[in-house]
């Protein structure tokens, strides 16, 4: 057995919790059966286990790493001799079992009911038990994924980290479900009329909804544990995989992707969320000086920052919507072939603001200067001198508008460029500052001549 979830076996089962957890669910089913109805009793194993699997478990799932590094085990952890993959799913799994321990109780009780008074949703029963499973499975990674992040940039003694990392499980089911929930509607309102229940369209294919939803939502699952995997890499000092986050970054954005009539808007929307991936990337990921001095000089890839592969798959994913373009024409959302090509310049500027900040002395705080630089460029330097000049063209020096004309998607593109190289150059200066001021001083000498 996988020593780490043993011992988080041990630690979150005892004799005394392992009964009381099924007397609890079954008291408030009991208070449930009252109303005399299969349906609420439906209703209510379905919201404990929303309780317990999704709340709690997300819970669990955000402190599992937080609390190690609040109590300063965490180090001896990483000092372990647990390989990456074993530690990450020794510690998801584990710690949410007791929590998958009552929600499999919940479950149960929502089967039975189910099956004897048969719910209005047009969904089959086995989609509805699939779909609560894996969108619990998906807070559960994700919160977990964001406590990991979050212990890279050395955060998480406070509460509120904790908190904020089981916000973003909790987002993420709430994702989930919005998306199930959307298509769950829209086809009971269709079958109501007759027409019979509408395709999901992917990727030109036709699709029924419900095992298309349970097979997204297992996809990103998959992408949330294989996010975990990476940053328990990065943790136990094992090559960071760069494959590995070209590979989960392209397989979210082809699914995104897919949802477009036409190749360029697929392109588009590849563009898109290959742009809030990298700049996310940027903003999380701690940015030590070893990293850019590697990527820098050319050396190994895995000691590289993340964010770079990020801007090469964006750059190659806004080449190939400036092809379409040239090919098909403008669209509403992008008016030229430049108008891609200036968005990836802004996205380099920005990447070169995060390098500048984390290279000087005060890195504790660079990712505060860079994002308000950032802010400060986007919005209120355009706002400032576009409002005294009334000039789109000076507004596009500091903001891409893709829907503009062509004219001013190239002054963007020439401005974003010139920024992105002023401040590349400026970052360069303190990387080259930062490796005189680390080198070893030299051999005075009386010491070279053997005194």
């Amino acid at each position: 057995m996988n020593p780490e979830f043993e011992r988080n076996l041990w630690l979150e089962f005892s004799v005394s919790r392992a009964a009381v957890m099924p007397l609890v669910i079954g008291l408030v089913l009991g208070l449930a059966s009252l109303g005399g109805s299969a349906k609420s009793i439906a209703d209510t194993a379905l919201a404990t286990f929303f309780v317990v699997a999704v709340v709690w478990g997300a819970f669990k799932a955000a402190r599992t790493v937080t609390d190690e590094v609040r109590d300063r085990t965490w180090d001896g952890q990483r000092m372990s001799g647990l390989s990456p993959i074993a530690m990450t799913l020794g510690k998801l799994f584990g710690a949410t079992i007791f929590c998958w321990y009552g929600a499999a109780i919940a479950l149960a009780a929502f089967i039975a009911a189910r099956l004897v008074s048969p719910s209005d949703s047009n969904l089959p029963l086995w989609i509805e038990v699939l779909r609560v499973i894996l969108t619990a499975a998906l807070a559960h990674a994700v919160a977990f994924a964001a406590s990991l992040a979050g212990a890279r940039r050395r955060r998480g003694q406070a509460r509120i980290d904790s908190f904020l990392f089981f916000l973003a499980g909790l987002g993420a089911y709430y994702a989930a479900e919005s998306a199930s929930g959307v298509w769950n509607v829209v086809s009971n309102v269709v079958d109501e009329v007759g027409a019979g229940r509408p395709p999901i369209v992917w990727w030109g294919a036709s699709f029924d909804g419900g095992p298309f939803a349970i097979v997204s939502t297992a996809l990103f699952v998959a992408l949330a544990i294989l996010t975990s995997w990476r940053l328990m890499r990065v943790e136990l000092q094992a090559s960071a995989q760069p494959i590995a986050y070209v590979l989960i970054a392209a397989s979210g954005v082809l699914w995104f992707a897919g949802f477009g009539e036409a190749p360029v808007d697929r392109a588009i929307a590849a563009t898109s969320a290959f742009i809030a991936i990298t700049w996310a990337t940027a903003w999380i990921e701690p940015k030590d000086v070893v990293a850019w001095r590697a990527l820098a000089r050319g050396g190994a890839a895995s000691l590289w920052p993340a964010a770079p592969l990020g801007l090469a798959m964006t750059a190659v994913a806004a080449l190939t919507t400036a092809g379409l373009i040239l090919v098909s024409g403008p669209t509403k959302d992008i008016g030229s072939a430049f108008a891609p090509l200036a968005l990836v310049a802004f996205l380099l500027r920005d990447m070169t603001i995060f390098a500048f900040f984390h290279l000087g002395e005060r890195a504790r705080r660079a990712d505060f200067a860079a994002v308000l630089t950032i802010v400060l460029l986007y919005v209120l330097a355009p706002g400032f001198l576009s409002g005294m000049a009334g000039s789109d063209a000076i507004r596009a020096v500091f903001v891409p508008d893709p829907s503009g004309a062509m004219t001013l998607h190239i002054v963007s593109l020439v401005s974003a460029l010139a920024q992105a190289g002023a401040f590349a150059a400026a970052a360069l200066a303190r990387l080259r500052a930062r490796a005189a001021g680390l080198a070893p001083p030299p051999t005075s000498g009386w010491r070279a001549r053997g005194a």
